[in-house]
């Protein structure tokens, strides 16, 4: 009878300096690598595509300065700052979304389902109702009302012992 000697399989790549070590799992690396190529191929795309189609070397051109006056204007002035202004805010959400997780130890937490959208439109609109005109304006107001809810809530919700995941 053959019996196979079965070698354990590694979690990933182990790198060591000194008394640290950290593991890079192999799956993670490999979808966040194909995450990135996905995102950076969808914001070159979002430089090409449009009413006026702009071709890979046009674009080239355009990035590097070098191109006609009215594909650079429509990249530069146009198409770029819309497509950064998108990827910073798709980063921005994810990130915000990750930290609410991870402060609430809770991996289904959302802004709506825990009331921070509610404390940030009940912000806006006690000041619509009191005619009180910000001076740094109605976005300001909102986010107060976020942290404030988000404050009442962290205060209410914590317990000696309560573990999240």
């Amino acid at each position: 009878m053959n019996k196979m000697a079965l070698q354990p399989v590694p979690a990933g790549k182990v790198f060591r300096r000194g008394a640290h070590s950290w593991v890079l799992p192999f799956r993670a690396f490999r979808v966040a690598t194909g995450l990135i190529i996905v995102s950076c191929s969808l914001f070159i795309y979002s430089l090409m595509a449009g009413e006026t189609a702009v071709t890979p070397v046009q674009l080239f051109h355009a990035l590097t300065g070098s191109a006609e006056g009215s594909i650079q204007l429509l990249i530069g002035e146009v198409r770029l700052p819309r497509s950064l202004a998108a990827w910073t805010a798709g980063a921005a959400l994810a990130v915000s979304g990750s930290m609410l997780q991870a402060i609430t130890r809770n991996r289904l937490a959302s802004p709506g389902i825990l009331g921070v959208n509610d404390g940030a439109t009940f912000m806006v609109l006690c000041m619509v109702f009191m005619s009180v005109t910000p001076e740094f304006g109605q976005w300001w107001i909102s986010c107060g009302g976020a942290l404030l809810a988000f404050a009442v809530l962290m205060l209410l919700g914590r317990k000696t012992g309560s573990h999240g995941h």
